[in-house]
């Protein structure tokens, strides 16, 4: 906390103005600064990336397989990547989502085999 020279007003170190009066305060200290600074995320910044890139290559290469086996080679494998492709940047970007739901659908499926 700082004081306002003029008004005697306790103010937070980083306000450069008094709210009562209007004076010019004293630049906040290096000490400040780097107090309020974005804390880091930690080890697990690679984690999201990882997990839409595996997520996506699979559901990729599954779902223009799939078109392969369904639709024949030319429109299979010629044009089903366009649809494998829009799959799997839907998947990538929803993986935390979906293997959310994958966990529970299999902890369902082991409860009910009970």
């Amino acid at each position: 906390m700082q004081t306002c020279p003029a008004c005697d007003l306790s103010l937070p170190d980083l306000n450069q103005y008094c709210s009562n009066c209007g004076h010019r305060l004293a630049a906040p200290t290096p000490s400040t600064v780097n107090a309020i600074e974005k804390p880091s995320s930690g080890d697990c910044e690679w984690l999201y990336p990882a997990g839409a890139f595996i997520s996506g290559l699979i559901t990729f290469f599954s779902s223009w397989i799939y078109c392969t086996v369904t639709y024949g080679f030319l429109f299979g494998f010629g044009l089903g990547w366009i649809p494998s492709f829009i799959l799997a940047a839907i998947v990538g970007s929803l993986w935390p989502l979906i293997a959310l739901a994958v966990m529970a659908f299999v902890v369902f499926l082991m409860l009910s085999s009970k």
